[in-house]
């Protein structure tokens, strides 16, 4: 998998850069995930469609993440 050489790659050459995989639902597979999880200052984004019951279970999730955003907004603006 090209990530798996990508990853190691970037961190080399910026140690300090936040790094934000992102992907499309197809993307989302265990070994992609093995591959991001526990990496220093990397992230994963992938987009999944909207199925009630996944809604139903994230909205904690959600709530949360909309209230940090609006913190960091506020803070941002100040």
């Amino acid at each position: 998998m090209i990530l798996a050489r990508l990853l190691p790659y970037w961190r080399q050459r910026w140690p300090s850069t936040p790094i934000r995989v992102r992907g499309d639902r197809h993307c989302a597979t265990p070994e992609v995930l093995d591959v991001i999880a526990h990496r220093r200052l990397t992230d994963v984004v992938f987009g999944f469609a909207g199925h009630p019951v996944l809604l139903r279970h994230a909205e904690p999730l959600l709530h949360e993440a909309r209230h940090l955003h609006q913190q960091r907004t506020a803070l941002a603006q100040a």
